[in-house]
């Protein structure tokens, strides 16, 4: 059915004069202030305590000399994030989305369209994903904080065509019943954010926009759907970032390059300072690549991490595979998830079929590309996993 604007506007429209004109904005320059000025205070504390700790006073404790210069690595990764959010603003400016319905519709749909000032790029490039996030205030001993989870989420793949001014992505999401709607800020509320990501040449991209999702009665669809499945078990679809996917007659190799997992290695590298264990997971994690090859009723997975090794199993030994959760980064609209698949194989023994692969449309492609060449399917399994603070 159209979606027309419900009378009366709800009170949540009328507080955002933008949501009441059709319209979510990027957080825009304030945002941008705030990496910059956080960057000039880290690193103008970091830098003295790192240089004091390597090349200082020698009667420091052994364990001051390994955890200050985390201090002076967090600095400079701070500001590393700042340069990369300035160049982005350079690029994309102040972006607006147009919503579409208005507003989106716990029960119907939650959608719009956002003007790219590109000159072209893949749909298999971009990521949309909608989230519902509670975000709260915690109260310790310590003082108090607010924190965010995500409490629903979903991905599509979006549609898009040229436009007068570049690009333009449209979307649409079809929301079930039964979820919490946007709210008004408080000590602990819930509200919906639409993040769209794009691997681009230069800089890439990467803005969260909140949106209105609220119960309405009955509940909205889109004038313009742009409904679409999110995932399908074809290798362009893979980000060669995360893994490289090559056919041959005899099979499928599958590779995955050094520092697929981004910024999560470098974050474990700079907390690494509180253990040796954690700065050796964040080195092997920028640093170790993998080859998966499925051919002949076999897999092998290489690993070459300084030295190489590998593992081999028949398809008729593996007994299930499983995918789980194995690191997350950050928390809420920002956060990054990342998965690894592995075979269980009789007698215990795991073989791996993939890691550091993005939560999201990278690692259904993946597992439906994986069921499809060894003919077993792929479980989702919730363990206990690695947080690392953003």
């Amino acid at each position: 059915m159209p979606s027309t604007l419900p009378d009366p506007v709800p009170q949540i429209l009328k507080s955002r004069p933008d949501w009441a004109s059709g319209v979510a904005s990027t957080a825009g320059r304030k945002e941008l202030i705030t990496h910059w000025v956080g960057a000039a205070i880290m690193n103008a504390l970091g830098l003295p305590v790192g240089w004091v700790a390597l090349f200082g006073d020698r009667d420091l404790p052994v364990y001051l000399q390994v955890v200050l210069p985390s201090f002076t690595l967090l600095g400079l990764l701070i500001l590393f994030v700042a340069v990369r959010e300035s160049l982005r603003w350079r690029r994309f400016g102040r972006l607006e989305m147009t919503l579409d319905p208005l507003p989106g519709s716990i029960g119907g749909h939650v959608g719009g369209s956002l003007e790219l000032p590109l000159h072209q790029a893949a749909a298999s490039d971009c990521r949309v994903m909608l989230m519902c996030i509670r975000d709260r205030l915690v109260k310790t001993k310590d003082g108090s904080s607010r924190s965010e989870s995500v409490e629903w989420a979903r991905e599509t793949l979006p549609d898009l065509g040229r436009s007068g001014s570049g690009v333009r992505l449209r979307y649409t999401f079809e929301v079930p019943e039964g979820l919490p709607p946007s709210e008004e800020p408080s000590d602990d509320y819930h509200k919906w954010v639409i993040r769209v990501q794009a691997d681009l040449p230069g800089a890439d991209l990467d803005q969260v926009f909140e949106v209105p999702a609220l119960l309405v009665d009955p509940p909205l669809q889109a004038r313009e759907p742009a409904l679409a499945e999110a995932t399908a078990a074809e290798a362009p679809e893979l980000s060669p970032r995360v893994v490289r996917v090559h056919r041959s007659r005899g099979g499928l190799t599958l590779y995955f390059p050094a520092g697929r997992g981004g910024l999560g290695g470098i974050m474990l590298l700079i907390f690494g300072g509180v253990g040796a264990l954690m700065m050796l997971l964040g080195l092997y994690s920028l640093v170790n690549s993998l080859v998966v090859e499925i051919r002949n009723g076999k897999v092998t997975a290489r690993r070459s991490f300084f030295v190489p090794f590998s593992r081999t199993a028949r398809f008729d030994e593996i007994q299930r595979i499983e995918m789980d959760v194995h690191s997350r980064v950050g928390q809420g609209a920002k956060s990054s998830s990342h998965v690894r698949i592995r075979g269980i194989v009789r007698g215990g023994r795991r073989i791996s079929l993939g890691d550091d692969v993005p939560l999201g449309r990278q690692s259904e492609i993946l597992a439906a590309l994986l069921e499809e060449a060894i003919g077993v399917p792929v479980e989702t399994v919730k363990r206990s996993r690695l947080r690392v603070p953003a």
